[in-house]
């Protein structure tokens, strides 16, 4: 059933007693807007869909991050509206130069990923859990005795700290939302061929992510010897400089690779439980910990561990390495 709200931009339609919206804040013109509402309502016959008894589909233009085509607002999940907005030229660009059926996965892969987060806050609170527990690191990173002062090598740490963080939070819920638009695509083939496939892209990837880490905490070690710098401030500056646009490859780093390695975490999973798992109430920690022990029955090295350092990185192992580095910077400056 379908309808049309007289003299506004709001289209509205039930299916199977579910109720979805379209709201126009900015102008599409047709067929484009024809064409839009006929790709919701497919998107809305799909599994993920059918979990969320109402969603709101609000078209804007894209004030909060410029690359994004679909987004949800986190202040609304977390009051429980069940919202995704969409970038109005974002649409109209990718309309006219893409075939009907690519433009159709593109628009369905976006929702299908918006709408994983909603379900899990709806489900489990995930979005909520995730800013308090980021929202308490930052607050504790800003009283702790570790780091101490507003030197920008404390800061530096600080936000490598938070960084190391949202790495491992990203894995679980930027994954699952990923894993959800493979699913949805009919990405994947469930077998040994495509599944080392994804673990071998995986791990490069991952081994991105762990080589500009290596580098940058050689380099807290290296910048933090009073030694080298005896007469020679400049470069002591320099090396700063040099740490800080270290620090920022390694965050677009972790921004750009997370999400492919968390969607493979989440198939591998899927593909070698022997019982079924619930990937939407799933905790972060106990996410890793069954990636991990499947990775190690198939006798293959992990890309991520959590405490056991048999991964390529190791989440506990990594933060003790960071603690040595803010130690030994509490003892320089005890001197």
């Amino acid at each position: 059933m379908a309808f049309n709200i007289v003299g506004s931009n709001i289209d509205q339609f039930e299916i199977n007693g579910r109720h979805y919206k379209i709201e126009y804040r900015a102008g599409i013109q047709n067929p484009l807007r024809n064409d839009l509402e006929s790709i919701i309502r497919v998107f809305c016959e799909t599994e993920i869909a059918e979990k969320l008894p109402r969603i709101t589909f609000v078209i804007e233009r894209n004030k909060v991050n410029d690359a994004a085509l679909a987004w949800i607002d986190t202040k609304e999940a977390k009051g429980g509206l069940k919202v995704i907005h969409l970038d109005a030229p974002s649409l109209q660009e990718s309309h006219a130069k893409e075939s009907n059926t690519s433009f159709t996965r593109y628009i369905v892969k976006a929702l299908a990923h918006e709408a994983s987060h909603l379900i899990r806050e709806m489900i489990s609170r995930e979005i909520t859990i995730k800013d308090l527990t980021q929202k308490r690191l930052s607050e504790h990173l800003a009283k702790s005795k570790k780091v101490d002062d507003h030197s920008q090598f404390s800061v530096i740490l600080e936000v490598t700290r938070w960084w190391l963080h949202r790495f491992i939070n990203d894995l679980h819920t930027e994954g699952f939302a990923e894993f959800n638009t493979g699913q949805i695509a009919t990405r994947f083939d469930y077998n040994e061929t495509y599944q080392d496939s994804l673990y071998r892209i995986s791990k490069r990837k991952l081994l991105e992510i762990e080589a500009l880490r290596t580098s940058l905490f050689s380099k807290f070690e290296e910048i933090q010897n009073p030694e080298k710098y005896k007469g020679r401030e400049s470069d002591y500056f320099a090396d700063l400089e040099s740490l800080g646009k270290l620090v920022t490859n390694f965050t677009l780093k972790i921004r750009h690779n997370s999400y492919g390695i968390g969607e493979y975490m989440y198939y591998l999973i899927n593909y070698h439980s022997k019982k079924e798992i619930d990937f939407v109430k799933i905790k972060v920690f106990k996410f890793i910990k069954k990636y991990e022990e499947i990775e190690i029955s198939k006798n293959r090295k992990p890309i991520i561990s959590l405490n056991s350092k048999q991964g390529y990185f190791d989440y506990n192992h990594t933060l003790a390495e960071w603690a040595a580095a803010v130690k030994v910077m509490r003892n320089r400056k005890k001197k």
